[in-house]
């Protein structure tokens, strides 16, 4: 189970992947059963900017990246994270980059801890033994949620696209073509079973790969 703070760096993480938007949003995602109430914005000022200026009067600034300068904010990969605890709620503030210069995006999640976990989904293809499912991430707690799976995974994006393929053909899944003007950060698959959608993305990760994929349900009927 991933820690609170992990959580929150895996829907920073799935935020990034999928495009933020520009203005302000609201959302709620499960993240490993933990239920976490979003929102989005963008902001004047680069992150270690906002970040000096919230630390102490939002919340206090969780840690410094490793392996980086002795600067308080030189953040990894220019993302700066402040917290705060405000009774039975838990306030985690991500900067990240904005999309231009000299803003950014700001995710803030908010837990509150009288909030009972829901049921984690199960993976929707078989987890080889030598990978690992990292985080679940639901966007309704129902059991037929749109959900998207992070796994860890030896090989390559090429090996391991492959080897999920197979995964998918042998439980029913019917391989389609991509959709129009689609665009993903690797290598990727689509595939469908009735009202449900399904595209694994592959990335390298190290010398290991990570899979996301993401299962959507489509209640249109519609057929690629």
């Amino acid at each position: 189970m991933l820690s609170r703070r992990s959580a929150v760096r895996a829907v920073a993480a799935l935020w990034l992947s999928l495009g933020a938007v520009a203005e302000a949003d609201a959302s709620r995602v499960w993240v490993n059963g933990v239920q976490f109430e979003l929102r989005y914005l963008v902001l004047a000022g680069d992150p270690a900017s906002l970040a000096r200026a919230l630390d102490g009067r939002w919340g206090e600034r969780q840690g410094r990246a490793p392996g980086r300068s002795s600067e308080p904010w030189q953040a990894q990969s220019s993302r700066e994270i402040l917290g705060r605890q405000r009774g039975p709620f838990h306030e985690t503030l991500t900067l990240l980059p904005g999309p231009r210069q000299g803003s950014s995006r700001v995710l803030v999640a908010v837990h509150d801890l009288r909030v009972p976990p829901a049921a984690i989904p199960p993976a929707p293809l078989p987890v080889p033994v030598a990978a690992r499912l990292v985080n679940v991430v639901q966007f309704d707690a129902s059991a037929n949620a749109s959900a998207v799976f992070t796994i860890d995974t030896p090989g390559t994006p090429a090996g391991a696209l492959r080897e999920f393929r197979r995964a998918a053909l042998a439980r029913g899944w019917q391989a389609v073509a991509a959709p129009p003007m689609s665009t993903v950060p690797g290598a990727a698959i689509w595939a469908r079973r009735g009202h449900r959608e399904m595209t694994i993305v592959a990335t390298p990760a190290g010398r290991r790969v990570r899979l996301v994929l993401l299962v959507t349900r489509d209640d249109t009927g519609r057929r690629r």
